[in-house]
């Protein structure tokens, strides 16, 4: 148990120093959260101004494909931006720019 945490602070140094050396890291999870907030406003309206039909409720069929949707296209943004992020961390590890 104790080597797990050791090795868990390890890799959060490892990733602030890492983190750093290259501030231009921080722009991923900065845009993914701007594109993110900008999903939500898209939904938040249609939510509210589609008469009942597309809501935050599962009690209908098009709720149901409603949060599918949104939960699809939030998460593809999310994941999108971690990979670059993973891929830039890892290119970086490996000595390239």
């Amino acid at each position: 148990m104790i080597d797990r945490i050791i090795r868990s602070f390890q890799l959060v140094k490892a990733s602030w120093r890492i983190l750093m050396e290259d501030k231009k890291l921080l722009a991923f999870p900065i845009i993914s959260g701007i594109v993110t907030l900008l999903v939500i406003a898209t939904f938040i309206p249609i939510a509210f101004f589609s008469n009942g039909w597309f809501s935050f409720s599962t009690n209908t069929v098009g709720g149901i494909v409603f949060l599918f949707i949104f939960y699809l296209i939030s998460y593809f943004v999310v994941i999108f931006f971690n990979v670059g992020l993973i891929s830039c961390v890892h290119a970086k590890i490996m000595g390239r720019t």
